[in-house]
């Protein structure tokens, strides 16, 4: 919050930057690029080694995909259980 107050119109700069690149690549490509990386972020802390087997890599990168979502889902609740 405290940056929005510093820079109050960084958020719609980013927004521009980020409709600009969507209209240029389309939505389908940036969502590809962005899952592909998410992806690929998760693989690095399942298996850095790249030692699994396929199959079982994508299921442990799911599974811990899925965690962290619970995480966030839980981090929100609890925020949202202070403002109250």
């Amino acid at each position: 919050m405290a940056d929005q107050q510093r820079f109050p119109h960084t958020a719609i700069a980013g927004a521009i930057g980020g409709l600009t690149t969507v209209a240029k690549y389309g939505r389908d490509a940036v969502a590809a690029r962005a899952r592909a990386g998410q992806w690929q972020h998760y693989a690095d802390r399942v298996d850095p080694e790249r030692q699994l087997p396929p199959d079982e890599l994508a299921r442990r990168v799911e599974d811990l995909r899925r965690a962290d979502m619970r995480r966030l889902a839980l981090k929100s609740a609890q925020a949202r259980s202070r403002k109250n």
